[in-house]
């Protein structure tokens, strides 16, 4: 009896099945993003800059890597969004199927939305930058201007997050899509600020504990992230497929001569 219950732990559909295979199909949704994000060369980059050993490496690779990270980081997050979105909706996912789909089928927009977000980021905090280090340059409104700096990077970060959401579930227009990021962002506060609490804790793990961190910590972040908008706001908006299928299913039902007679 101990033996057969033993075996029943490890059995198809048993929790520890679950969660080990929940395990391990984040760490390689998390090596897939690094690899295709450009996260994976610049955290190398990093690591070799941390232990000296790039006193012979020419400049232009470092920023080489740096603007790779800087290009491909929409695309590869927003495939990483669709496919812990269906795993999570408990859809039948192949992962590398499922991500590399989604990284071709929105690479354009994608791209163009990783170009415009990273922009105006760094605008912001350039700056910010140049606030602190001249602080006279705008006399008695620097300290308003600074705290106008924040806030735009903090508008910023929330449109992002819900922008790869609707990129990675909807197929939109580049306005449609600015319009109803903003919208949602600001309309679900509470489930925007959470979200951006876990990614914040998911970044910070990373810069002050360790760089190896970055291996792991971001499909489960991204992973309660989608959870989060799931539940609290793309349910809102997003009929579920099923629920399409059947309701196509009806018009066809309703449209076909034969069947109406049946009926």
């Amino acid at each position: 009896m101990a033996r057969k219950s033993i075996e029943n732990i490890f059995d198809y559909g048993s929790p520890v099945f679950t969660v080990g295979t929940w395990m391990f199909d984040l760490f390689v949704l998390n090596s897939i993003w690094l690899l295709t994000s450009g996260t994976a060369a610049c955290a190398v980059l990093f690591y070799l800059i941390g232990h000296t050993a790039l006193s012979g490496m020419p400049p232009w690779i470092g920023y080489l890597l740096i603007l790779a990270a800087l290009l491909f980081w929409c695309p590869a997050t927003t495939a990483l969004f669709y496919t812990l979105s269906k795993k999570a909706r408990g859809y039948e996912t192949y992962l590398l199927r499922d991500f590399f789909r989604s990284y071709r089928t929105n690479f354009r927009q994608a791209f163009c939305l990783g170009i415009l977000i990273t922009f105006l980021a760094g605008l912001a905090a350039y700056n910010y930058y140049l606030i602190t280090q001249v602080p006279d340059m705008f006399g008695p409104f620097t300290h308003p201007v600074q705290v106008m700096q924040i806030v735009i990077g903090a508008e910023i970060l929330f449109f992002t997050v819900y922008a790869i959401a609707i990129l990675a579930r909807l197929k939109v227009s580049m306005k449609e899509l600015i319009r109803n990021a903003f919208g949602m962002a600001h309309k679900h506060w509470k489930t925007t600020i959470l979200c951006v609490l876990v990614l914040a804790a998911a970044f910070l793990s990373v810069y002050y504990l360790s760089l190896a961190l970055i291996l792991f910590v971001v499909s489960p972040a991204m992973l309660c992230v989608v959870k989060l908008m799931e539940k609290q706001v793309l349910s809102k908006y997003i009929p579920d497929e099923e629920e399409l299928e059947k309701e196509r299913m009806k018009e066809t039902a309703s449209a076909d001569p034969d069947q109406q007679d049946k009926m």
